[in-house]
């Protein structure tokens, strides 16, 4: 590091580390498309699969495929071993239907709440400049 000790001095280290700054996000944007390089065989995989997408052409979240995985493991295989085959085929897709139903509402509500906060600060705000 340098001492700086005019004007001119700090104007010098400031479009020194100027430079720096834009040689290293250069660099950095460099390694990322590197990166991305490196990664799109597995990206063109997961997509050839059907991984990312529903049956419907929505997108399928990992949550939403975990549980319903969690939901074939624990209950059909675990719960329901012993039941019927009516049980086993049913509950499972009844599950699976509510579990996706609940994320569904709650991530529409998470997107709706943020909102509804913000506009309830800013009423609340107004109320008490009143």
């Amino acid at each position: 590091m340098t001492t700086i000790s005019s004007y001119k001095d700090l104007v010098a280290e400031r479009t020194r580390l100027e430079v720096e700054l834009r040689n290293q996000k250069l660099a950095f944007k460099a390694e990322i498309e590197e990166l991305k390089s490196k990664l799109e065989p597995i990206t063109d995989t997961i997509s050839m699969l059907g991984l990312v997408k529903g049956k419907h052409g929505e997108k399928s979240s990992l949550l939403q495929t975990g549980l319903s995985m969690g939901i074939d493991l624990l209950v059909r295989d675990n719960l329901l071993s012993k039941a019927g085959w009516a049980a086993r085929i049913v509950l499972p897709a009844v599950l699976k239907g509510f579990s996706k139903l609940f994320l569904n509402k709650r991530s529409s509500n998470g997107s709706n709440s943020n909102g509804s906060l913000n506009s309830t600060s800013a009423n609340n705000q107004i109320e008490l400049a009143d």
